[in-house]
Formats: C-alpha cells, structure tokens, sequence
C-alpha cells in the first residue's frame, strides 16, 4: 500500500484525477502499402460495443508471419500499455479513493480488448490472468480491426473483429491466414486523433497533441502523423513477399518502457531509446542571445530564443501536466566555478519547484509543465473542476525567448554561459510517491545545447 505520510506532488495529483475522468489515450494507427490476403469486412461497430476476447487475435499468431513488425511492435509503447506500473498503481489509487469513480477510466485504452470485453471489473483486475490478446495493450488486432472512428478525442475508434484485417493495402496477395479490406483512414492522421487528443465533458481541450499538429503542425510540416511516426522502408511484408514500400511498427515517441515487456530484451529498449534521443534532439533549434561585455556591479541580462521549427505538434506534448522540458543553465568563471545557475536538479533529482522536498525553489527556473485552473482562476488539481489550462509548451512555428538576469554582483573577468534544454517524461516525485522509486532514475536528454562567454568590465 501507498504510505498515507508519503506525500502525493502536484504532478501526481494532476495525473490521477486526469485518469479518473477519461485515461490515457495511447493508440497509433498503422500507415502501411503492406500486403495481405482479400476479403470482405463486416459492418462498422461503436466504440461502446462490448466484445469476447476471444474475437480478437493475439500478435505471437501474426509473428510468424510478419516477424520484423512482431519485433517492432513488442519494444513499443504500444505493447507496453498493460505493464505500465505508473498506471496500475494510480489506478488502485484513483479505486481506493474515488470509490465507483474511476471504473474503465484507465483501463478502456491501456487495455482496450479486455475493458470492451468485461475482463477489468471495477472490483480489481487480475493481470496475471487475463487472456494474452487482452495483454497485448495496443497490439496487432487491436488496431488492424478498426473499421472507422467516432470522433476525434478520448479513443473514440470503432472495432469489427473477425477474420478481416483492416490496412491501406490495395492489392493484397491471397493468404489463408486472414482476409484484407483496405480502409483509407489507416493513413489519416484522424486515425492517430481518436485517441491522442483527451477532451474533458465541460469542453477543456486536456491533451492536444491531434489539434495541435491539424491547427499549425501540417502547415509547417507538411507531414502525417505516420509520417513522423512510422518510418517508410524497403522490406517484405513476409518473408516471402516482394520487396516493396513498408512503414515501421516501433511508433517512436518520448516514452519507453520502464518495465521489460515479456518477449523483450534490453536492445528493445536501447533501439527505443535511441529513437526517442532522435526525436528530441531533433525538435528545435536554440540559440543564446548574449553580449561579450558587462559593466561591473550592473545586472546583466541575455536571453535563449527555442524555436519549435522541426515539429508537427507542440513540444512536449501529450500530457502537457507531467512532461518536463527545462532549460539548465550555468555561469561559470575563469577558474570553472559556477557562480549563478538555474535549472539544476535537488538531491532527489527532482527541479527545485515546488515539488521539491527541501523547500529551496529556483525564482529563475523556465520549464513546461503546464497548470489547471478553476474559473474563479484558483490552481486546481481536479480536472472536472478545470476550466483553463496553462501549458507553456511551445506550439509548432513558434520561438520562445526567455530572459535571465544575473545580479550585479560578478567581480571582473571573464565568464562563461552554457545552457542545455533538457527532458523527461516524468517528474521523479510521481515515481517516489507511487513506490516505483526502484524504476529511477529517469534518463534526462538534452534536446540542444549552447554556449558563449562575456567579460564584466569596469
């Protein structure tokens, strides 16, 4: 059990009550010219229709067949949705404290098959139990029997299992194995907007990452979703397939799994993380903006300019309450001492806000965790109470300057500035408050870096 004296931060908070109302939308569509068998497909089913698990296929039944996709889509989020330890801890939390509110509200996408087939009873779930399909998350059928989408937020996607998979092949090569029906929208960023937008019952737009990339992020970009997300190649979609134009199925984002997914090795992870590093170091250009001179007991001011000119959406995105981009600056005299700084990290690797244990906070700190407020402009951890929300994220096209001031308090000589622009996924204190202080330390990236040095003169 969570101990009642370990304080629960903000960040926390926010995520299990975000969870209680509508959790975590973490589907990707599938984006593939891939081969596969002819058929008919049968009528379009709702988002609310309840199934058997034993409508669907497991993905080991497609591994034989599709091996390099298997390999892909098992070191992914998407495969690691049912194992994710953040979620199933809040959810006992959300269970234990909001007695009949939270129901489906994580499982109905972490575990999309089970939770439309009854297998996540609010009573408590027995992973250890559940069907293999119901555990394979975000797997193989679970997106291959989308026929169409509800809307566009809160996983409104329309399933029709069977022996039909759905894809954007349009001349597939006959196999026993299952019928194919090409369906357009697999190659529609509608298709990733079902679930990768989250909007609260009194309209707040929580989770954007959809309305961000259609409202600025094409325009700029140029590009889909799946574009971004699921690399084109040149490979056989079976082993004895021609050779044709494929699309990778290790949907890279900024999240990797913190626990190993059964079937993974540790090169999953390292492949995973390697996309991620690319991602982000790769999703905005950064400059300093600083004078070689300052006059000695003057203050002295430069600024860092971050533009989000490489990205189809804001950066971060998803969810804007827990994502931590921040930019970690030193100055450092001749010698090497640092003689002003923001954005370091307290002893619990945790930013000096007001998560922070040790109650010194950081007055220069810039970083992107966004904030809830009700209407009367009171901060809120409640998200039916909601109403605005602050997230400083920086949108597609945009350049953020951020100015710093250094007292006037430098001797002469000379000194150096060197600034990084750092991420994570998640503050430490959710993992510490959660008891999975064994999953730390997150790996912090540094998205772009910079320098320059200034003399204080008399």
């Amino acid at each position: 059990m969570i101990s009642p004296e370990r304080r629960l931060p903000r960040a926390l908070l926010v995520l299990v009550l975000m969870m209680l109302s509508l959790g975590l939308m973490v589907v990707t569509g599938c984006n593939d010219d891939d081969e596969g068998p002819t058929g008919g497909g049968g009528d379009d089913t709702t988002s609310t229709d309840v199934f058997k698990s034993s409508d669907f296929q497991p993905a080991s039944e497609c591994k034989s067949c599709h091996p390099q996709y298997y390999d892909e889509w098992i070191g992914s989020a998407h495969a690691y949705t049912p194992y994710n330890m953040i979620m199933r801890k809040l959810s006992d939390i959300g269970r234990a404290a909001y007695p009949g509110a939270l129901d489906q509200g994580c499982v109905q996408c972490h575990l999309m098959i089970g939770s439309r087939a009854g297998e996540t009873p609010y009573e408590g779930i027995d992973y250890d139990n559940l069907p293999e399909v119901t555990m394979d998350g975000v797997g193989c059928d679970m997106c291959h029997t989308v026929t169409s989408i509800g809307g566009l937020e809160n996983g409104a996607m329309n399933m029709t299992p069977g022996h039909t998979k759905y894809g954007t092949t349009q001349d597939p090569i006959f196999t026993p194995a299952h019928d194919s029906e090409y369906r357009s929208l697999y190659k529609d960023s509608e298709y990733c907007g079902a679930c990768h937008d989250i909007v609260m019952p009194n309209g707040l737009e929580l989770e954007e990452t959809f309305r961000e990339w259609r409202s600025k992020g094409f325009e700029m970009t140029g590009k889909t979703c799946n574009e971004c997300h699921m690399e084109a190649y040149q490979g056989k979609m079976t082993p004895s397939s021609p050779i044709k134009t494929l699309h990778r199925h290790d949907f890279p984002g900024v999240d990797i799994q913190l626990v190993a997914v059964p079937g993974t090795t540790p090169a999953h992870n390292e492949h995973q993380d390697s996309l991620r590093t690319e991602l982000l170091e790769n999703a905005v250009t950064m400059t300093l903006n600083a004078s070689s001179q300052a006059p000695v007991n003057l203050p002295f001011t430069f600024s860092v300019d971050i533009t989000n000119d490489k990205t189809g959406h804001s950066v971060p995105s998803g969810a804007p309450m827990l994502r931590q981009m921040w930019l970690d600056i030193v100055v450092k005299n001749a010698g090497g001492s640092i003689v002003w700084s923001t954005g370091q990290l307290d002893a619990n690797n945790d930013l000096m806000d007001e998560d922070s244990e040790f109650g010194v906070v950081d007055s220069s700190l810039w970083n992107t965790t966004a904030t809830m407020y009700r209407g009367d402009g009171v901060k809120t951890g409640f998200t039916w109470q909601a109403e605005i929300q602050d997230n400083p994220a920086i949108t597609a096209g945009e350049t953020r300057q951020v100015e710093f001031t250094i007292p006037g308090t430098l001797p002469l000589g000379t000194y150096t500035i060197e600034v990084k622009l750092n991420f994570r996924t998640h503050p430490p204190a959710v993992l510490r408050s959660l008891e999975l202080d064994d999953l730390l330390p997150l790996r912090v990236i540094e998205m772009e870096t910079a320098s320059s040095t200034f003399d204080v003169i008399t």
